[in-house]
């Protein structure tokens, strides 16, 4: 394999492994590539999943929240009237 670099780049520090990451006691901290730590699947379907339920979330509190906070005139309630009592009559 040919090497891509400028042929003015003549520093080889880098070429070697990079250190392995410590923390402040001096012991090595585990390194994990994103496939490793992420610990799921990255497919289409999931993100549909969320993006349906999601919606489905927000317009059943829609529903719920119309049909029990009406408009503040009245004029737009979901709910039937509660029925007159004898109380309320007289």
């Amino acid at each position: 394999m040919t090497d891509l670099r400028s042929p003015d780049y003549a520093d080889e520090r880098d070429e070697g492994r990079a250190p392995l990451p410590k923390d402040p006691a001096g012991r090595l901290t585990p390194v994990l590539e994103p496939t490793e730590a992420r610990q799921a699947t990255t497919r289409l379907g999931m993100r549909w999943v969320l993006a349906i339920s999601l919606a489905g979330a927000v317009i059943a509190m829609a529903i719920i929240y119309f049909a029990f906070f009406p408009a503040p005139d009245g004029s737009q309630t979901a709910l039937p009237p509660a029925p007159a009592t004898s109380e309320t009559t007289r």
